[in-house]
């Protein structure tokens, strides 16, 4: 015997129901998706693709159900996709923000090899000194942008390979890490509460980076440089200098430079800054 049609008429009123049935959701994971019958569920989603259902019966008392298309079918496409969905999967097309990403990334690589080009000499693209100025990357905070950190260090890899500089500085400007007692209730917005956890944290992760720049380019200086922030600190104590002995004991070539520290970016009388 068929089921209530109070259950029927309950699924196809389910947004939910309504939408995994045509993105082509097997009628199984249906069933265990609403904890339904296998007859409801399959009458329900007929009904919302639009197909028309028939009884047939076999032996008594057990009832088949089939269904057969409509003279004038709603929505041919989510037919297909019932008929294919368990034989051949939808095709995972890339996402647009994806592809849309990459294109950009891609652009800005041409971009900067083009401003390179027009302000340097085109046979001497090579040597000189990198500089990367870097800053608030607050390790420790629930919105430290963690993508964007290693997008940063991913580009500038790339540029270091292209102009393979003979020597490499790598400028902290200032809140490596959230710090504690910076501002009222912080406590509610830092992940890692003790400024020591944020500053392992921190250490770890640029330790990584400074073992994958001298893996690529063993015959570059590299020198990181760290002033204090407003963030740098554990209610009002400066603690920079704990960071950069972290690092110093990890083997990285970091030095403290207190509040600021003026030097020549670039190598003399080369105009090669972005």
């Amino acid at each position: 015997m068929s089921e209530s049609p109070i259950i029927v008429d309950a699924l196809t009123s389910n947004s939910e129901f309504v939408r995994m049935s045509k993105e082509g959701v097997p009628v199984g994971r249906l069933m265990q998706e609403f904890g339904i019958k296998k007859t409801s569920c399959k009458r329900a989603r007929a009904i919302v693709l639009g197909l028309q259902w028939k009884e047939i019966a076999h032996k008594p008392p057990f009832v088949d159900i089939v269904a057969v298309e409509t003279t004038e079918p709603k929505e041919p496409k989510y037919r297909t996709i019932l008929m294919n969905a368990s034989v051949e999967p939808p095709v995972d097309t890339p996402k647009p923000d994806e592809e849309i990403e990459k294109i950009q990334r891609e652009n800005s690589i041409l971009r900067e090899q083009l401003i390179w080009a027009q302000r340097n000499d085109c046979t001497a693209r090579t040597g000189g000194k990198f500089t990367l100025l870097r800053s608030d990357a607050h390790v420790g905070d629930r919105d430290h942008m963690i993508r964007s950190a290693e997008q940063m260090w991913d580009k500038a890899l790339i540029l270091m390979e292209q102009y393979q500089p003979a020597d490499i500085i790598i400028v902290s400007n200032g809140d490596e890490i959230a710090g504690k007692g910076i501002y009222k209730e912080q406590n509610s917005s830092n992940v890692c509460q003790m400024t020591d956890e944020q500053q392992r944290v921190g250490s770890y992760r640029l330790y990584g980076v400074d073992r994958e720049i001298r893996k690529r380019f063993p015959n570059s200086s590299l020198t990181w440089r760290f002033n204090r922030g407003n963030h740098d600190r554990n209610f009002g104590e400066d603690i920079t200098p704990n960071m950069v002995n972290m690092l110093r004991s990890l083997g990285v070539n970091a030095v403290y430079t207190g509040d600021s520290y003026i030097f020549n970016a670039s190598s003399k009388g080369v105009y090669n800054i972005f």
